[in-house]
């Protein structure tokens, strides 16, 4: 079977060691510890939130996950541990927010939504990068990483930067960087910096975050056959919320590759959506987040396939740029709302790169956005954590294969002219 060399795996502290030590103990005795119950977790958030709040979908969107993460995940006493609270968190989340537009129902209708930027493109093309050098500009309104994950109360000007929450989230990935000491090397993490809408999506529980962490096949096949106009209408819902309390730029700025696949749905809810499409030739990107899963994902499992990983990878972007592709024909006279980056032309000036974003879109670059973002790349030069390298060798996968897989894409950047 092939494999990553012992590098490619997230080393483990001793104390992360013991957690599974425990856990493997209880197992040997018939009991599963923690549990993942979908009554058990809905309760403890009703307890934590205080909150008697009925959102029957969610309900659905968990058994269908917890279903998943006990039956195919295999996830060790950490990953169960992981698990529990992550989904536990998003429930009490969720709960504090719903019940706060309960009790101001006014804000859907006031909260307007415009020109909203989604950043798309496959991972490792130069999306996060990206993201974060645009959320220099303060006319770039993106959701950060703790009010993701802690959303209540809604966000205020006067202490964005200063809210407790910050420090709260920065201290939980202190301790979890302890525990699993090379994680940033694989995943950067902060508690401040712009979050990708796979954390919104995660406050319904339908998220491709839970797939970053788990091998779950049978969650991953509901997810790619449900009709996720629902979906994008709770997303713009985050966002009305978020936006409520007084945090704005111009445009919100947001990020997943996992739109990619879903641009019917997401122009049907956001028809002035601005698209910032990123291109890398699928050679380079399949080994590249095959090796990036495979490396998260070991923090969670001890019995990771890494040849079923990298395959599910070739796969599921093959199909995600496929439907992209076929969708994006349909919106031929809108093509001013589409602005193309080839990932060779972004990394070898990513200020020249900003600002053709700028000029497509006619916003306007001021001196102190473009100050902020040439700090910002000093500060962050490319590989800051870390650099891999990587093969398709290394995961049973050949040239021709991607070829194969991609051949929809590759045909599609060559008629588009889109070329590295």
């Amino acid at each position: 079977m092939p494999s990553l060399p012992s590098e490619y795996y997230i080393r483990r502290s001793v104390p992360f060691q013991m957690i599974n030590g425990v856990g493997k103990g209880l197992r040997t005795l018939g009991l599963r510890w923690p549990k993942l119950e979908p009554d058990h977790l809905i309760q403890s958030a009703k307890r934590r939130t205080g909150i008697e709040l009925e959102i029957p979908s969610l309900r659905e969107h968990l058994d269908r996950l917890l279903y998943s993460l006990e039956q195919e995940a295999r996830p060790n006493t950490f990953g169960r541990l992981a698990a529990q609270n992550f989904i536990s968190r998003m429930i009490a989340g969720r709960l504090r927010m719903e019940d706060h537009l309960r009790r101001h129902p006014e804000v859907p209708a006031e909260e307007e939504v415009r020109k909203p930027v989604f950043i798309l493109g496959l991972p490792r093309t130069g999306t996060t990068i990206l993201h974060a050098l645009l959320a220099q500009d303060p006319a770039n309104r993106s959701p950060r990483c703790w009010e993701c994950l802690e959303p209540y109360p809604v966000p205020q000007p006067e202490t964005y930067e200063t809210d407790p929450r910050i420090e709260q989230v920065r201290s939980e990935f202190e301790q979890f960087f302890k525990l699993v000491p090379d994680f940033q090397k694989m995943h950067h993490m902060e508690a401040n910096t712009p979050q990708e809408c796979i954390s919104i999506h995660a406050l319904d529980l339908q998220s491709y975050q839970f797939l970053a962490q788990y091998n779950l096949p049978s969650y991953l096949e509901w997810l790619n056959s449900k009709d996720m106009a629902d979906q994008y209408r709770f997303h713009k819902r985050v966002l009305q919320y978020l936006q409520s309390g007084g945090v704005r730029g111009e445009r919100w700025l947001l990020k997943t590759p996992v739109h990619l696949p879903y641009l019917q749905y997401l122009f049907q809810v956001y028809p002035d959506a601005q698209i910032i499409m990123t291109h890398r030739h699928p050679f380079k990107i399949v080994a590249s987040v095959s090796s990036l899963m495979s490396s998260v994902r070991s923090v969670y499992t001890d019995r990771q396939d890494v040849a079923a990983t990298a395959r599910e990878q070739l796969e599921m972007w093959s199909s995600y740029l496929n439907r992209f592709v076929e969708q994006r024909g349909r919106y031929r006279e809108q093509a001013d709302q589409f602005c193309d980056l080839f990932f060779g032309d972004f990394i070898r000036d990513p200020i020249a790169a900003v600002k053709q974003v700028y000029d497509h879109f006619g916003w306007t670059l001021s001196a102190e956005a473009l100050s902020r973002m040439r700090q910002y790349m000093k500060d962050n030069p490319r590989d800051k954590h870390g650099r891999h390298t990587y093969t398709l060798d290394q995961f049973g996968i050949s040239r021709e294969e991607v070829a194969e897989y991609y051949h929809t894409y590759l045909e599609y950047l060559e008629m588009e002219g889109i070329a590295e």
